[in-house]
Order: C-alpha cells, then structure tokens, then sequence
C-alpha cells in the first residue's frame, strides 16, 4: 500500500515510476494482473496509489471531478466502501482478452462486505465508470444520471433502489430487484433483471420477470410474468423467446403485430426455450456467473437468426445490432509523461484513452 504524487520538481525516480504504470496500464505484461496502480487526477495533480487497496484509497481521496484510472488487476476493498461523488472511474476493461494478451480490471468487497454505489447526481455532477468488473455484491442506491460503459455488475444478488436516469452501455448487469428506479437506458447490454420499472432498453438481452412497465426495441426477450399486458407499442422489432406450448405461440395478438417470436420445444415433460435457434453459444444462462468471460459467451446470433431478426434500423437484433455493437475489448489508457517539468516546477501528465 502506498501512494507517490507527480506533481512538483521532476525526478528520475518519479519518471522510471510512471513510465512502469504506462506499461501496466497498457497491460503489456504479465505483471499488470499481479501489480495493481490506481491514479487520481485532481487538476493538474496526478497521485498514483498501489498495492491491492489503491482504489479504495483513490475513492476516498477523490472530490467531485476528479479521474481515477485503474490499471489491469485486482482491487480488494477491505471494508463497506461507498463511492459517493460525481467522478470518473476508468479500468482496463471487464474481462481479459488471452488473444491479445491483457487482463481486466477487477473491483471487489472483501469478506462479505459491500461496494455502494450511491451518488444522487445533477446534470453537471454526473458519475462515469468504465472498463470495469465489480466482482462481487454491489449496491446502486440514490443514484443520478450516472453512465456505465463496458462493465460487469454482478452477482445475482445486486440490487437497485432509487436509480434514475443512468445509461448502461455494453454492459453485463445482473439485479435482483429495482426497487423505485424507472427512466434508466439500456443499451447494447445483457440485463437480467424481475422488474425493468419504465425503464429504456435497446438491443439487449433481458431475462426477467415482470415486463410490463418497460419499453424495448429491438431486444431479445425471455418469457415474463406480464407478457401479456405489456402494451404492443412498448415493444417493437423485438425477438420473444417463448416456451410455447408444442410450438403454440404465447404472445399476445398486439405483441404479434410489432414482434418476432420463437417457441420453446417440448422434451422431458417440459417445455423449454429454444435457444439453439437463436445463438451460436450461449444457452439462455440467465445468471452473470455464467457470462462472465463474454469472450466465450459473445450472444453471436445463427447465421439463419441474423437474416430474419432485424430491428428497426435494419441491423439484428440483439446486443451486436444497432449503433453500439456490444464490445468487451480491454480499454487502454496512456500515461504521458514529458521530458522535463514546467517552469513552476510541475508535471504536465496526461492520461489518454487509447481505444
């Protein structure tokens, strides 16, 4: 544990330290999953924090504004911890590519402790995460107009209370319930979910149970409880996977008009869903346990699936269709550092998102 600010006289020590972090940053060794750094940019102040415990010590240092960048790893938060102000969080990516050879970036609870996420934003004040896996129970409570792009939100046991108007992008998300939360965006994400609460999704996969309050174009959608009182106009240019009775559709006549539907098959004395007419791999695993690496999960349609599935821009339906193909690729972020300090004796350290 430690930390080690960049600003003031330059020295050798500082410049062989942050051309390191580059490297680890850029995940270009074996070393990233084993040596986490975290830096806080407050103004023209960059601090670099590391060991296991960097973020925790990052978050709680941080103000409103500020970046904090994670490198490749692991980070273990020892206690609760509550990330509370309206900054940038950016890691390395929400799960690890063995063809390119990066790793992700990983925040967990401890001990059955609780990352809380709770920062009731303004249209000013805003919390932005990227690249991101929270591994284990986390807590999105109070929370405002905050935007998470290629991050996994798991386990089954996640809840939501009071969250509005946060936009999921590329997302894996998994939550037990969300309880008076509505106007949330969902795009290009998986979302296992029992009540979407007027909430936004676009080209996703939902599995859920109650879908009678939300609104859905161009998703692939497992059977919910509500199915048919959910109004036609609130679902469009979507794929229903039903279990079906023999074949026999479960959609209503108004969901029909507007929607694709593909029923279950019958074997065992059971109906089941019949993914295998839909995706290449994935088997309709609901829980976020089981996509976790979406490198071997990649909810790649059947080639037959891709040509009569379109959604109402013409591309398939779905998490790889419509304007944000779903994309878990390593983020990596650059760390320049100059050659020489200013002439008030500061470093002019910039950190950059490469991809």
């Amino acid at each position: 544990m430690g930390q080690w600010v960049t600003t003031g006289t330059q020295s050798k020590m500082k410049r062989k330290l942050l051309l390191a972090l580059n490297l680890i940053i850029l995940g270009l060794g074996s070393a990233s999953a084993q040596s986490p750094f975290a830096t806080l940019q407050h103004g023209d102040n960059l601090t670099v924090y590391y060991g296991t415990g960097a973020f925790t010590d990052a978050n709680a240092a941080a103000a409103n504004g500020d970046i904090i960048t994670l490198s490749p790893g692991h980070f273990v938060c020892d206690g609760d911890i509550t990330i509370s102000k309206a900054i940038t969080i950016r890691g390395a990516g929400m799960s690890p590519d063995t063809a390119a050879g990066t790793f992700a970036t990983t925040v967990r609870a401890n001990n059955n402790h609780t990352i809380h996420i709770n920062v009731p934003g303004d249209s000013n004040n805003v919390l932005q995460i990227v690249g991101i896996n929270f591994s284990l129970t986390v807590y999105l409570e109070n929370l405002s107009n905050a935007t998470f792009e290629k991050c996994i939100i798991m386990p089954h046991g996640t809840g939501a209370k009071r969250m509005c108007g946060c936009v999921f992008t590329n997302c894996l998300v998994s939550c037990s319930e969300m309880d008076n939360s509505s106007l949330n965006t969902f795009i290009n994400s998986f979302v296992n979910n029992k009540s979407s609460n007027s909430d936004i999704l676009v080209n996703c996969i939902y599995t859920g149970e109650d879908l009678e309050y939300g609104t859905y174009r161009n998703c692939i959608i497992t059977y919910g409880n509500y199915l048919y009182t959910l109004p036609s106009s609130d679902a469009q240019n979507c794929l229903f996977i039903t279990k079906g009775d023999r074949g026999k559709s479960t959609l209503s006549d108004e969901l029909k008009v507007n929607n694709y539907e593909i029923t279950g098959e019958y074997g065992s004395g059971d109906y089941t869903y019949n993914w295998a007419g839909v995706f290449k791999k994935y088997d309709g695993s609901y829980t976020i346990y089981t996509i976790i690496n979406p490198t071997s999960k990649t909810f790649e349609l059947t080639d037959e699936a891709k040509s009569r599935f379109h959604g109402n821009d013409g591309t398939e339906v779905g998490v790889n269709g419509g304007l944000a193909p779903f994309n878990h690729t390593v983020l990596n972020y650059k760390i320049t550092v100059p050659q020489s300090s200013t002439t008030e004796g500061n470093l002019d350290i910039n950190v950059e998102k490469v991809n």
